[in-house]
């Protein structure tokens, strides 16, 4: 059973889990999606693979096209949940220490039958009922009073912490705010009552007015290499009108799955199938319309391994300047 535990210093949270083992990741996760599985009775076996589905939980969501059989989407429960909904959040203290029930959601998205198509190869009908997919899970999560902020993210690669090939992404509901969104949340906030707009709102027109770091945009979004990069060839997409919630991309799916295939497309060419990380920032569900934040896309490829002084400090060492990574992606 999973816990949750403060830190009294910074209050971060930490999620605490003696239940779950250690996972060996794969290292051929990433040729383009990549060809690991489990070993399973001396072979390859992958739970995520059709006429596999009595492996995984049952699916809370069954997405089709008219290519795809038998299915072009699947969403489960997590088998190995970090968190777990039959929890009761219930907060805890002993002395100055602070402890809360793993209480949480944690679901699969698995987004494709094929066991190595990458998202960029998809069809765009395919890869835009991935993104409904998304924004229906977020939706439903988001109407359990107790779940306060939702993350949508992808791990593609062993040393982006996947520990299966298969393409899929996850969904993790949690009760309470994590650190680093407090940080844009009052970051953005403070900017707002500088400037009365949007921090986000003013990246755009700023990056699209210097041409210098854009990557690709279509009618709805834009990607670019964000001006402070932490790693290299770190891109953000957001949406050109202002949204606070992931869920206000209803009506826009095509256009997100068109830039998304765009962007992880280029980024497989220019770097040979990187492994990375995509999250999506949304605002916390228990908000409403925020004037000063702007949800948005976040992919970051492992090019280069966090060590003692980024751990140390804080500060990350980039060795690509931003103008040049969006120089090559643009280029491919």
């Amino acid at each position: 059973m999973s816990f949750f535990r403060r830190d009294p210093v910074t209050g971060r949270w930490t999620i605490i889990n003696p239940e779950k083992k250690y996972k060996k990741t794969e290292k051929n996760l990433s040729s383009p999606e990549g060809t690991g599985g489990l070993k399973h009775g001396g072979r390859t076996f992958c739970p995520f693979c059709p006429g596999h589905e009595e492996k995984t939980p049952p699916a809370v969501l069954i997405k089709e096209t008219q290519s795809s059989r038998p299915w072009a989407v699947r969403v489960v429960p997590n088998k190995f949940p970090a968190l777990d909904s039959s929890s009761l959040s219930v907060l805890t203290t002993i002395g100055i220490y602070d402890r809360m029930s793993g209480f949480g959601i944690h679901e699969v998205i698995i987004e494709t039958p094929s066991h190595t198509t990458s998202f960029p190869d998809l069809e765009l009908e395919h890869a835009t009922e991935v993104v409904r997919a998304w924004k229906e899970r977020y939706k439903d999560t988001s109407k359990d009073p107790r779940i306060r902020y939702i993350l949508l993210f992808r791990n593609r690669g062993g040393e982006a912490g996947a520990t299966l090939a298969h393409p899929h992404s996850q969904l993790i509901a949690l009760p309470i705010i994590p650190r680093l969104v407090m940080e844009e949340l009052d970051g953005s906030q403070k900017y707002y009552e500088w400037k009365e707009r949007c921090v986000f709102c003013d990246m755009i027109r700023d990056e699209e007015l210097q041409g210098l770091r854009i990557i690709t945009s279509n009618d709805n979004f834009v990607a670019f290499a964000p001006y402070a990069s932490r790693f290299a060839y770190e891109t953000w997409i957001l949406p050109r009108k202002h949204q606070s919630h992931f869920a206000d991309v209803e009506g826009q799916e095509d256009q997100l799955a068109s830039i998304l295939k765009d962007v992880l497309g280029q980024l497989d060419q220019a770097l040979d199938f990187p492994a990375y990380n995509l999250l999506i920032h949304s605002a916390p569900c228990d908000e409403g319309d925020l004037v000063h934040y702007h949800w948005h896309i976040e992919i970051m490829p492992r090019l280069t391994r966090i060590a003692g002084f980024e751990w140390g400090t804080g500060f990350y060492l980039n060795p690509v300047l931003p103008e040049d990574a969006a120089r090559t992606l643009r280029t491919v």
